[in-house]
C-alpha cells in the first residue's frame, strides 16, 4: 500500500492529507513539514510501529501519562539506509534478507 502525500499551504498552516488517511494539520513550512513526517518520525518504515503511550507509576499508584519509544536503529537493506525497529530487523534477519 503507497500513501501520496497531497500538500495545500495556507498563510500560516499546512494540512497534510493521505489518500485514504484523515488529513493532519501541522505548522510551519511545507520543508518543515516534510522533514517532521518523514525524518525525524519515530516509526519503524517496515511494520508501521511507533510511538506508545501509557503510565508511569509511583511507588503510590499515581498515575502519569508517559510515552514509551520504540527503538529504531538505522540499517542499510540493498544499498537503502532505512530506520527499523530491532523487532524488525531480528524478523528480516531470520528471513535472511540483506
Amino acid at each position: 500500500m503507497i500513501f501520496r502525500p497531497d500538500a495545500t499551504l495556507s498563510a500560516s498552516r499546512v494540512r497534510i492529507s493521505w489518500t485514504g488517511l484523515p488529513s493532519l494539520p501541522v505548522h510551519g513550512t511545507l520543508l518543515q513539514v516534510i522533514f517532521q513526517l518523514f525524518i525525524m518520525s519515530r516509526v519503524c518504515q517496515v511494520t508501521g510501529r511507533g510511538t506508545q503511550t501509557g503510565n508511569s507509576r509511583s511507588h503510590s499508584n499515581i498515575a502519569t501519562r508517559r510515552k514509551f519509544a520504540i527503538n529504531l536503529q538505522s540499517k542499510k537493506i540493498n544499498g537503502v539506509r532505512v530506520r527499523l525497529s530491532t523487532r524488525a530487523i531480528r524478523t528480516l534477519a531470520k528471513l535472511a534478507v540483506k
